[in-house]
């Protein structure tokens, strides 16, 4: 693949704050997938009971992506799968030539994937093949989706753009020091965590850059709420910023570090840490508000129901908690292992499953459920 390189000349920081400023695009389901932050309430929580269950095969890499009725995921193996999530049923799969590397991107009419041998491919919603590119280095990063491009890290320093319809690099840039996890966007610009213990603020429709210090480096994914930015660090606490200035606004000592991406009402702040802890932050202060342990440590953004806060973590358990108090509300078994979700479509709530003694995998369909029914399930 031919590399197109954009130079970074100096810029006022003042002057670039000020332009900064505008709508910003959420990440998660970054304009795609994954990191939805605000979201109205869906309809559902505890009790739940289970609608479908639709089996694969293989186990489920990163996050579900969906696109309006449509969700999409990879496995390990290398595996694409289409689901109509109205239907309830697979309507394609495609197979790499290698074992996946990330969950697929995925842009307006297109969906991109990556393998471990650095080819990506590009297929239409329908799952025929449009184009493959071998890239001319190594793909060591989630694939973010934003305005018909595909971003991702190159040996984990360079940030590369493709167009999503063709392939074609359109835009890198190419940075001394490592980027840690996914860019995020704030308006036009892409935001990134540096090793150097930097935000690098990046204009992606012109040459320019910002930077905000935070003095130790960041951990795990980061997230924008308007003009504010969140983000864990290394040292075990979890800081608001605001970009257009480049000031902390509030830090809070939590007692891990970040383990998925948060989601936020407007109040308060909530998100799994690698101490096997739920969080509920408050957003003006970063006061705690309330904390709880999970079954298990959790990679899974949680979920927001009506006044419940629902989150997964590495065991057959849904946990859910209210938001105001965090009192425990109760538990759902899904009966194996959680691998991906919880995801939520409309009313219903999806949670990928793996058993490793099958090789095989279930997309699990629930829904709201009626007060004392399945007891052994809700807990």
């Amino acid at each position: 693949m031919k590399h197109v390189m954009m130079g970074i000349p100096k810029m006022n920081t003042s002057r670039l704050f000020r332009l900064a400023g505008g709508a910003m695009c959420l990440s998660l389901a970054f304009c795609a997938a994954p990191r939805v932050l605000k979201v109205s309430p869906p309809a559902f929580g505890l009790p739940l009971e289970e609608e479908a269950r639709l089996p694969f095969d293989g186990e489920i890499i990163g996050p579900l992506r969906r696109q309006g009725s449509k969700l999409y995921f990879s496995t390990r193996e290398g595996t694409v799968y289409g689901i109509d999530l109205k239907e309830r049923k697979i309507i394609w799969r495609f197979a790499a030539k290698a074992p996946a590397a990330f969950s697929p991107a995925v842009a307006e009419g297109f969906i991109v994937l990556a393998d471990r041998q650095n080819r990506l491919y590009g297929l239409n919603t329908g799952g025929s093949l449009l184009w493959e590119v071998g890239f001319d280095g190594e793909i060591s990063g989630d694939l973010v989706s934003r305005a018909g491009r595909i971003y991702f890290l190159s040996g984990g320093v360079d940030l590369v753009a493709i167009d999503a319809a063709t392939g074609r690099e359109t835009w890198r840039y190419k940075n001394p020091e490592k980027i840690i996890g996914e860019p995020v966007f704030w308006g036009e610009n892409v935001v990134i965590a540096k090793a150097d213990a930097k935000l690098r603020i990046i204009q992606t429709s012109a040459k320019g850059g910002a930077v905000i210090n935070l003095g130790t480096p960041a951990a795990g994914p980061l997230v924008i709420d308007r003009d504010r930015i969140y983000a864990g660090l290394e040292d075990g606490t979890f800081r608001s910023l605001d970009l257009k200035t480049g000031r902390l606004r509030w830090k809070a000592k939590i007692g891990g570090l970040l383990s998925a991406a948060p989601i936020l009402d407007k109040k308060r702040i909530y998100f799994p840490a690698s101490n096997g802890v739920l969080y509920g932050l408050d957003k003006k202060n970063g006061e705690l508000s309330w904390w709880r342990s999970l079954p298990a440590r959790s990679p899974f953004s949680p979920v927001m129901g009506d006044v419940q806060i629902l989150a997964a973590s590495r065991s057959p358990f849904l946990a859910a908690f209210e938001k105001t108090s965090g009192k425990a509300a109760g538990t759902y078994d899904v009966g194996e292992e959680i691998a991906a979700g919880p995801f939520r479509f409309e009313e219903r709530l999806i949670i990928g499953t793996f058993n490793p003694t099958t090789s095989k995998g279930f997309l699990i369909f629930l829904k709201k459920g009626k007060a004392g029914e399945g007891e052994a399930k809700n807990k």
